[in-house]
């Protein structure tokens, strides 16, 4: 008895062993994106379809992005599904403000939202911790929103105008380098 015990217990913890890494091979291929250096800013591009994607800008806890496209995937969660979108002029930029299902519950400590703003070249995503917002239905109230996202806006738009030419420095020479590379990796 206790051996087929044992036995058990040694097949379920292969068992556990096969899941667990099969989650860190499924998490590697989930996210197929690299950050290069140069200087602080880093190139975000796609290793496995040698796609550039953007820029990163350190900024406090949670980076700023300036991604070509308006849709990239890069570093959200694909689980995560939209839950309502709010849009408006800032200064003759066009923002919006994205909120997902799990921003009514707190996940990793933190009620988060995505901002967006376009500007010449590049959209702008930037990762806001909305925790001071406690009612779920507080998301639904446009007002509140522009409230807590309008002074990260006003932030991330003066970084741009202050940066612009150095992100998109970053950008070409992080293109350049992956265009000419063999491999697709910088």
């Amino acid at each position: 008895m206790i051996k087929k015990l044992f036995i058990g217990f040694i097949f379920l913890f292969v068992l556990i062993l096969i899941l667990f890494y099969s989650q860190i091979w499924k998490e590697d291929d989930y996210n197929p994106y690299f950050v290069e250096d140069y200087g602080g800013i880093g190139f975000i591009y796609n290793y496995k379809e040698s796609q550039p994607i953007g820029v990163e800008y350190p900024d406090d806890i949670k980076s700023i992005y300036f991604l070509k496209e308006r849709n990239s995937r890069v570093f959200i969660n694909d689980y995560d599904k939209k839950y309502m979108e709010y849009d408006w002029k800032y200064n003759d930029y066009e923002c919006e403000v994205e909120i997902w299902e799990n921003t009514s519950i707190f996940r990793y400590n933190e009620k988060c939202i995505y901002i967006f703003i376009k500007v010449k070249d590049f959209w702008i995503r930037k990762e806001i911790d909305c925790s001071s917002i406690k009612n779920s239905s507080d998301f639904e109230d446009k007002v509140k929103i522009q409230e807590l996202t309008n002074p990260h806006i006003k932030k991330i738009v003066n970084i741009y105008v202050k940066n612009h030419q150095k992100i998109e420095e970053v950008y070409e020479k992080g293109c350049k380098e992956l265009w000419n590379s063999e491999d697709g990796l910088i």
